[in-house]
């Protein structure tokens, strides 16, 4: 094999690849280390992470409002209302973070990981819509109630989670004596 072809295989996003690749296989062998020893002790770390989450989600509908009333902005709209409920679904999460006060109803392990996962869920099909819909021109007076009107059904998922925590499975177990 030549110089040129081993640098053809290896352009830089296959560099990347193969070092992170690396990375992720070191790290397999480290020893493990518990950071917390006490679970109240994480919970300002974890409200902190998940409020620049909750930001990043909120600036990006921020931009998609600012860009309503550009050309072929139907997807752009579906992408800021998702993401808008997204940044609502992770406030309840980390409202019901097991440690945080009640939360409409008490907060547990059971409430946070149900609401973790939809909005990972939300996330996962605002990002699959918006690549894989067609682009359309929304007009632009509509617009507000359309981001509007699609940003309201997290409080449908709220008031399922808040009902009824238990009518998902259990992801969780509470730990045996």
């Amino acid at each position: 094999m030549n110089h040129n072809t081993l640098t053809h295989l290896l352009t830089p996003p296959a560099r990347w690849a193969l070092g992170l690749t690396l990375l992720l296989l070191v790290a397999g062998l480290l020893p493990s280390i518990q950071f917390f020893s006490v679970q109240e002790h994480y919970l300002p770390l974890h409200s902190f992470l998940e409020f620049l989450s909750m930001a990043v989600s909120a600036m990006v509908a921020a931009l998609v409002w600012n860009l309503r009333n550009r050309e072929g902005n139907h997807n752009r709209i579906l992408l800021g209302a998702g993401f808008l409920a997204v940044t609502l679904i992770d406030f309840a999460h980390t409202q019901s973070y097991a440690g945080m006060p009640a939360f409409v109803t008490a907060s547990g392990p059971e409430k946070a990981i149900n609401f973790w996962l939809m909005g990972r869920l939300v996330a996962a099909l605002t990002l699959l819509s918006f690549a894989l819909l067609p682009n359309r021109q929304c007009p632009p007076r509509p617009t507000a109630a359309c981001l509007l009107r699609r940003s309201c059904w997290p409080w449908a998922l709220w008031a399922l989670n808040w009902n009824n925590p238990t009518g998902c499975p259990a992801p969780s177990f509470p730990a045996r004596a």
